[in-house]
Parts: structure tokens; C-alpha cells; sequence
């Protein structure tokens, strides 16, 4: 009974662990979105960032975060550490094919979880801007420019369905390496 039962732990973990016979590898990535992703390099590396918040309560953030790419260079991973608020951030960041973008997906400790809808890049103004996508109750404007490679600028504005700002912040950047 005893070796039935391992028999049967073992055929079960081999076929829930082992890889699958109809996994694939992911295909190989075009140059042409080998060349979008490549945007997402003004991201990478380690930054020093300030955070002020004006509404809906004033305060001032700081923290560390690293940006590194994952999964085949096909996102990329941001982790801010233990901001001074004692919070952690996880972002995602990747090339969206069908709607030409970069979407965004923050993930905080305190629970909340933000996605960005694609955002557009400017390769002239060095600028990435994400807007909210139509038909949904908040409206949202989040633009970051990098002035230089080692530094950026954030603003974030959200407003209710009435108008009235729910969050009006800004951040600064500095590339460590």
C-alpha cells in the first residue's frame, strides 16, 4: 500500500512539475519589436526618485528603484525597494504589438495595483505619455520626460468623473548606472 501510494505521489508531481510535451519555446521577437522594446532602455538601470504629492494629501517619497530587463528581454522588471514610507513597488513594462504601446502594471505592498493603458512614446521630445482609455469614470494623464540619460521628470493627474483632481504628483529621477 505504502509503495502504491509513493508511485502515485511520484506519477503525480512528475506530470503537475515536469515541462509539458506541447510546450513551445516563445517565438523568436521580430526586429521590429526587438527594436520597440529597446525604448524601454531609457527605463533601465538604478535611479534615485523624489515623489511629491500635492493632492490628495501633500507628501514627499523617496527611494531607490532598479529597472532590469526579464523573460527574454521581453519586459521589463522594476522594483523601487523600501520606499521611505515604508511601501515596495513592482512595476512591468512591456511593447503592446496590437495597440503600438507601452503598457504598465504597478504593484504596491500596500495592496493596490495600477495598469497603465499603452503609453506613446515621443522619440523627438524623449517623452513617454500614457492617457486613460476612453469610456471609463476617471480620467488620467501620466507623462515622464527624460531631459538627459541619467535623469526623468513625472507627472501624474487624476480626476473623478466630476473633474475634481483625486491626485496631482510629480517625480524626478536620477540614473545612478
Amino acid at each position: 500500500m505504502k509503495i502504491r501510494l509513493l508511485t502515485a505521489w511520484a506519477v503525480l508531481c512528475n506530470g503537475l512539475f515536469a515541462p509539458s510535451a506541447g510546450a513551445q519555446m516563445p517565438a523568436p521577437l521580430t526586429p521590429e519589436i526587438s527594436a520597440k522594446l529597446k525604448v524601454l532602455d531609457v527605463y533601465s538601470g538604478t535611479w534615485d526618485v523624489t515623489v511629491r504629492t500635492r493632492l490628495p494629501k501633500p507628501t514627499l517619497v523617496t527611494y531607490t528603484e532598479t529597472y532590469t530587463w526579464a523573460l527574454d528581454r521581453r519586459f521589463l522588471h522594476g522594483d523601487s525597494g523600501r520606499k521611505s514610507d515604508g511601501t515596495q513597488d513592482l512595476v512591468m513594462a512591456t511593447f503592446d504589438q496590437p495597440s503600438g504601446g507601452y503598457p504598465f502594471w504597478i504593484f504596491s505592498s500596500s495592496g493596490a495595483w495600477i495598469y497603465l493603458a499603452p503609453g506613446q512614446w515621443d522619440e523627438a521630445s524623449r517623452t513617454m505619455v500614457w492617457k486613460n482609455p476612453p469610456n471609463i469614470p476617471i480620467t488620467y494623464l501620466t507623462r515622464c520626460v527624460f531631459t538627459d540619460t541619467k535623469s526623468r521628470r513625472c507627472t501624474s493627474l487624476v480626476k473623478d468623473w466630476k473633474g475634481a483632481v483625486l491626485l496631482d504628483q510629480e517625480a524626478s529621477a536620477v540614473r545612478r548606472r
